[in-house]
């Protein structure tokens, strides 16, 4: 269970402004992403370039599940504000990948809500931040 968190946090770390891969990390992805989600996250291509959409037809449905349930989980990560999303030019819907510097540490925040969740994810965002440690 843990490598597919590993493999997430790599995955992350390519973007253009990529996740610094430390231990804390995998705390925040393990607390935000089912393990199925992060093998769908994982299949959302890193892009060098902020928010650069990725239509959903080519990002490819993991463990063979049903092209339906990929689009609800996409569609459930954005909602979440884990996955970035937009029409694309041919009106398709297109993702991409958070990157740190445009988005990640205040996904959690963007509602306003003061949940047990936006909380533990405080704690973790700055324990994070302030961590020197790498994986």
């Amino acid at each position: 269970m843990d490598d597919v968190y590993k493999k997430l946090a790599k995955h992350l770390s390519s973007l253009g402004m990529g996740y610094p891969q430390k231990d804390e990390l995998l705390e925040i992805l393990k607390e935000n992403f089912t393990t199925l989600e992060a093998k769908v996250a994982l299949a959302v291509p890193a892009k060098a370039i902020p928010f650069e959409l990725v239509p959903s037809n080519e990002i490819p449905a993991p463990e063979n599940i049903s092209r339906a349930e990929l689009e609800s989980i996409l569609s459930n990560l954005t909602q979440r504000g884990l996955l970035f999303s937009k029409k694309t030019k041919d009106g398709s819907t297109g993702y991409a990948l958070q990157q740190f510097g445009y988005g990640f540490p205040q996904t959690f925040f963007w509602r306003g809500v003061h949940t047990p969740h936006t909380k533990k994810m405080a704690e973790l965002i700055i324990k994070y931040s302030r961590s020197e440690t790498l994986m």
